[in-house]
């Protein structure tokens, strides 16, 4: 039965490391499968750094990459998303994105969201614990704390 169990652990983890391996080489130019992504990040110095990678797999490892990203490129190219479908979390989640990647007006749109976002009893504890948790964002923060008072 040890043995048995040895040999599992063993396999999982040959499988586990056969599989970074093959992510790995993704990023490589000769890589069958191409890059669908293109972040280029300049520093104090002006100088770019460009990094490929593949929007699925980023999103495979990344609940904002996943859903949250993807609001901040459709922000970008002006395109519909939906906006007043997220939740509290996804509204500080993206306001983070608009904050860190300093995308011109993504925070404003968030805050006037958030102005609209609907308070009521069943959620008036909850959004005022989150505001709370996430007061580092003062100025969505503060919005929602002033709606939970008014409620």
């Amino acid at each position: 039965l040890l043995d048995s169990l040895l040999q599992e652990i063993i396999y999982d983890f040959m499988m586990m490391s056969a599989v970074k391996l093959k992510f790995a080489s993704l990023l490589d130019e000769s890589s069958l499968i191409p890059t669908d992504v293109t972040f280029e990040v300049q520093d104090e110095d002006d100088t770019v750094q460009v990094f490929k990678a593949h929007k699925h797999y980023l999103a495979l490892v990344s609940r904002v990459f996943e859903a949250k990203f993807g609001t901040m490129i459709r922000f970008i190219y002006q395109k519909d998303s939906n906006w007043n479908e997220n939740s509290i979390t996804d509204l500080f989640e993206i306001a983070n994105l608009a904050n860190y990647y300093d995308v011109a007006g993504m925070m404003t749109k968030v805050e006037e969201v958030v102005v609209e976002y609907p308070i009521n009893l069943s959620n008036v504890v909850y959004v005022a614990f989150i505001a709370d948790w996430f007061s580092m964002f003062s100025d969505v923060s503060q919005i929602f704390l002033g709606k939970c008072v008014a409620f």
